[in-house]
């Protein structure tokens, strides 16, 4: 069965969802019994309209246009690791744009040799910034990873490619990032990360800081806020049957972090992948049952709850067979 045919399967209300950006709205990946697909979820969780294109949502701009990824069909590259062998998937190295229906998409780029993992629109949406790892497909070996910026080119309104492809951060592995609120800084930080710790890009003087400082428990998946905060997800619990997680913020330039969830918040064990509504009230985040910390996979609700962790965590959606995970709010 299609990922299509199960949504519309689910006791669920699938409704057909306004072009027209709704405050509220939110933008989420959902799978399926393994298919994976996206979702334009409405503002109280009553429905959701099915998106093939989903992915992050412009800042600014009508009409608007998901930043996703796509392949390019390009040779498949191997990481040769001692005896390892690493495949690099051919799917991941173009950068789509498509329009709210997903009737139409661009390729903004193809870096046949890279392979793009996280990726985000600036706030004004003239550039992108993504964690990508570059290959050297002659020597079969991985050459770089880290954050990239590209500046976008618009024809007619709508972004038509890239350039000014650069690497501004070299890191150990692909990670997770944001924007700052005014488009002058990038937060990024996971797996690979020095010490799994956060730091703060600044495009103005080239150079990275790190906020978080707390070895042997890496932070991953920053969201920034538009109160100048920064909140992100932890492994806060090791368990042979699992690890559990849960979510931090701290203040943008660094300090005291304050806990955002527990595994009381919403009984689960797995609370991850935070990310803050457009004005900073709430944090919506992914909970669920307890498995890897890096297969967001099995049951999954999402939640929103307010910034400072106070009060009762409001269900959005999901429920029993459902995985809802990364979820973006829409501007």
């Amino acid at each position: 069965m299609s990922t299509r045919s199960m949504l519309i399967a689910m006791s669920l209300t699938v409704a057909a969802i306004s072009e027209a950006s709704v405050p509220g709205e939110m933008i989420a990946i959902y799978n399926a019994s393994g298919g994976e697909g996206g979702a334009v979820v409405s503002p109280d969780g009553s429905n959701f309209a099915y998106r093939s294109c989903v992915g992050d949502p412009t800042r600014g701009g009508v009409p608007r246009f998901f930043l996703s990824v796509g392949g390019g069909g390009n040779v498949l590259l191997w990481h040769l690791d001692g005896d390892n062998k690493r495949v690099v998937d051919r799917w991941s190295n173009e950068l789509v744009a498509a329009d709210e229906d997903c009737a139409q998409s661009v390729i903004l780029s193809n870096e046949g040799n890279k392979v793009i993992y996280d990726r985000k629109w600036s706030p004004d949406s003239t550039m992108i910034a993504l964690s990508a790892e570059e290959y050297d497909p002659a020597g079969n070996r991985l050459a770089h990873s880290g954050i990239y910026l590209a500046d976008v080119v618009y024809t007619g309104g709508r972004p038509t490619g890239v350039t000014n492809f650069r690497q501004v951060v070299e890191t150990n592995g692909n990670t997770a990032l944001d924007w700052s609120p005014d488009g002058s800084k990038i937060v990024y930080g996971g797996p690979g990360i020095d010490g799994d710790d956060l730091f703060v890009y600044t495009l103005g003087t080239f150079t990275s800081v790190k906020i978080t400082n707390t070895p042997g428990r890496g932070e991953s998946r920053p969201t920034w806020s538009a109160n100048g905060r920064i909140a992100y997800d932890r492994v806060s619990e090791v368990s042979r049957n699992g690890n559990g997680s849960d979510i931090f913020s701290i203040p943008e330039g660094g300090g005291a972090e304050v806990r955002i969830t527990s595994k009381s918040t919403t009984g689960s064990p797995v609370n991850m992948q935070p990310c803050y509504s457009p004005e900073g009230q709430y944090l919506s985040f992914t909970s669920g049952s307890q498995i890897s910390i890096n297969a967001p996979t099995g049951d999954k609700v999402l939640y929103k709850i307010k910034a400072d962790g106070t009060g009762k965590p409001i269900k959005i959606i999901g429920g029993k067979g459902q995985s809802w995970h990364f979820n973006r709010w829409r501007p």
